[in-house]
C-alpha cells in the first residue's frame, strides 16, 4: 500500500494505492507486517515506529529492524519480532507463516499492546495534564 509505481524485480506485488478510506482495511488483509529500517541511516533516527504501531493496531504480527523507536515498542517474540540479520528476517516471516496460531496470538498480544499503551484512550489524562499545566501558567 503506497506508491503505486512501486516494483522488485521478479515478485508479484499487489498495489494497493494509498487512502485514509482504504488504509484501515487493506492492512487488515495483511498476514505479516514488515518494517523494515536501514541500520545506518541518519534518516532512521527520526522514525517513530508508526507503522509498527499500525499493524499492531489491527492485530497484524510485526517483524521490525531492531533499532531505534522499535525497542520501545515492540517486546520481541510476543508483540512481535525484532530482527538484525537478512537469516533473522528469513526465521521469523517463515515461523510466522508456518505457525498461524502464534501469528495469531502475536498479533492479538501486539494489539493489546498497542491499546494499553498508545490509544487515546490510554494518554487521555497524559494530554489533559499537559495542556491543564501549560493553561495553568
Amino acid at each position: 500500500m503506497g506508491a503505486p509505481e512501486f516494483s522488485i524485480d521478479g515478485v508479484d506485488i499487489e498495489l494497493v494505492k494509498w487512502s485514509v478510506k482504504n488504509e484501515i482495511p487493506t492492512l487488515q488483509r495483511f498476514d505479516i507486517g514488515l518494517y523494515p529500517l536501514p541500520l545506518d541511516s541518519e534518516w532512521m533516527l527520526g522514525k517513530s515506529g508508526l507503522k509498527a504501531l499500525q499493524y499492531m493496531a489491527v492485530g497484524v504480527p510485526v517483524v521490525a529492524t531492531a533499532i531505534g523507536a522499535n525497542f520501545r515498542i515492540i517486546e520481541d517474540a510476543i508483540t512481535g519480532f525484532l530482527v538484525t540479520s537478512n537469516n533473522e528476517w528469513i526465521e521469523k516471516i517463515e515461523f510466522l507463516i508456518n505457525n498461524p496460531e502464534q501469528r495469531k496470538n502475536i498479533g492479538l498480544a501486539g494489539r493489546e499492546n498497542v491499546v494499553k499503551k498508545y490509544s487515546i484512550d490510554a494518554n487521555t489524562q497524559t494530554y489533559i495534564n499537559i495542556l491543564y499545566s501549560v493553561c495553568k501558567s
